[in-house]
């Protein structure tokens, strides 16, 4: 897109006859791709934390580790404590051994589900700082473009040649703050293809948190037989 002269296409009339400026059509296009990549990236950051915590009822709370003995793990080494009271001797320290395995599986889950939530820290954030900065700035344009179709109809509306100069010079004064703040629309819309890549990155980290993960959950896991 080129400068904020450009993205004034056509007039149409609406409510009280005061004609709306609109959107050219590439304009436009960008700002749905913008919303549309948000939509994305919301939806891909909370596909990766309902992967690493399966718990709905965890993620609700804003937290991605369960409470305290919560853990699946945790509750298996629980249950595994009272199945053991039905053994003595040899085959009672086999579950116990069992109990500690699953305590360390829990412990490695849990930093696991941490990292990963920091490794996509970027797409978690973006709808409330970046994204929420290009709406910002769009939604004080729309106020521009108000104002400027407003001060539009006043000059058409003017009687008196004093009328007609004064409401010219605010037109143009509203058509000036239109075109700097489309500008500034343009700008930091344009920075999206530099976030994309940090967004990107967020993706490799998180993969590579999970391979680490898988990883060391199966160093954890030592075969034992119960005899």
């Amino acid at each position: 897109m080129s400068g904020g002269g450009g993205i004034r296409k056509l007039f149409g009339k609406m409510g009280g006859n005061v004609e709306v400026t609109k959107m050219s059509p590439d304009f436009v296009k960008s700002c749905e791709h913008v919303d549309q990549y948000k939509e994305a990236v919301d939806q891909l950051a909370d596909r990766f934390e309902g992967a690493i915590q399966q718990n709905p009822a965890v993620l609700q709370t804003g937290s991605i580790e369960c409470q305290p003995g919560e853990n699946p793990h945790e509750k298996t080494a629980a249950s595994l404590g009272i199945f053991m009271t039905y053994f003595g001797g040899d085959k009672a320290n086999q579950v116990k051994e069992l109990i500690e395995e699953n305590k360390k599986l829990a412990a490695v889950e849990r930093s696991s589900q941490v990292t990963a939530r920091r490794a996509i820290r970027h797409m978690r954030r973006f709808y409330i700082t970046e994204y929420k900065a290009i709406k910002d700035e769009r939604d004080k344009l729309d106020k521009a473009r108000e104002h400027m179709d407003t001060m539009k109809h006043e000059v058409k509306q003017a009687k008196t040649t004093e009328q007609i100069e004064k409401k010219a010079v605010l037109y143009e004064e509203a058509v000036g703050a239109f075109d700097a703040q489309a500008a500034k629309v343009i700008e930091i819309i344009g920075t999206l293809p530099a976030l994309q890549k940090t967004h990107v990155n967020d993706v490799h980290e998180y993969f590579e948190n999970l391979s680490q993960f898988h990883g060391k959950m199966a160093h954890s896991i030592a075969k034992r037989e119960i005899a």
